[in-house]
């Protein structure tokens, strides 16, 4: 069910977002930055290095996180809070297996994502980790892409 509430929130951004007239090559190669960008931001979380990771949040003002039906705006603020976690990490792992992307002007794109995460915790060694839908929104701010809406839910089993 949370699939199609996924697909109606993606068509309706889709829907919504100004079309440019972008060539077939213009749009692969955007799609292989974001790609790019949303593997590097996962990396950096299996590193556990909330710096880096966090680096790839946009720092406008509206950008959010949503997790679980909770929501946060991303500032410098909240980030500092949200590192007390990734302080406890050891390593992680992330399976994204194959990233659906959209690009939506050449500035700005939507990824969806569905996978699996897990990290090590240092003191007890102890794995934790749950499957994942994801949605983030790029965009692109001083030629780097940055996530400003992150969306991600615990699919129901």
């Amino acid at each position: 069910m949370r699939r199609i509430y996924y697909c109606v929130f993606a068509a309706f951004l889709l829907g919504c977002a100004p079309q440019q007239s972008l060539s077939e090559s213009e749009i692969e190669t955007l799609k292989a930055e974001v790609l790019q960008a949303t593997i590097a931001r996962n990396s950096a979380y299996e590193a556990a290095d909330a710096d880096l990771a966090f680096s790839y949040f946009s720092r406008a003002p509206g950008t959010i996180e949503a997790v679980d039906g909770n929501y946060r705006n991303i500032t410098n603020e909240t980030l500092e809070g949200m590192k007390t976690f990734y302080d406890g990490v050891e390593r992680g792992k992330i399976d994204i297996g194959t990233p659906q992307i959209e690009i939506l002007g050449s500035e700005s794109a939507m990824v969806f994502i569905e996978g699996t995460w897990s990290f090590i915790m240092k003191k007890t060694e102890q794995e934790i980790g749950s499957p994942f839908v994801m949605t983030l929104v790029w965009l692109k701010e001083d030629g780097a892409w940055k996530v400003f809406h992150k969306h991600e839910s615990t699919p129901e089993e």
